[in-house]
């Protein structure tokens, strides 16, 4: 099921991809995260196309209603997978994230909708997860924290 649906992944009609991340959230429902974690690390950080990039933050994104708070085990992979496509990045501010030791894998994303979808994601990792696994963000705060810090510079 899943090599005939990878063709839509970067489909260029969003409602494709939606439909496509829908089936995938049911899919990974029935044998679990872990069996599907590599692939969505695949899909997450792909280079072939923002819209790749897109489908696979959405697809972590609708996991988490459906399974809950059973995605505590694995919500620091989730939140590593989806987290390089929070802000767009100046080749000086990559380096600054390199100084603060997050991320090795710095994604520049010019589509604003990879950004509106990793914020979604985070947000509803978050709800899943609360009250616990606030630590599997400790990561994503020290990057969020640079990315705010860099747009602010850029936009005074």
């Amino acid at each position: 099921m899943i090599s005939t649906m990878r063709l839509d992944i970067d489909h260029a009609d969003e409602y494709v991809r939606n439909t496509t991340t829908c089936a995938f959230s049911v899919i990974a429902s029935v044998p679990g995260i872990p069996s599907l974690l590599l692939f969505l690390k695949v899909i997450c950080r792909s280079k072939k196309s923002w819209q790749a990039h897109h489908t696979g933050i959405r697809f972590a994104q609708q996991i988490t209603p459906i399974l809950g708070c059973a995605v505590l085990p694995y919500l620091r992979n989730l939140v590593d997978y989806i987290s390089h496509g929070v802000c767009q990045m100046s080749s000086i501010w990559t380096s600054a994230i390199a100084l603060v030791r997050v991320e090795p894998y710095v994604r520049q994303d010019e589509q604003q909708k990879v950004e509106t979808m990793t914020a979604l994601g985070l947000a509803a990792f978050a709800e899943a997860a609360a009250p616990y696994g606030i630590e599997s963000f400790d990561d994503m705060f020290k990057y969020l924290s640079v990315c705010i810090a860099a747009k602010v510079l850029r936009h005074p």
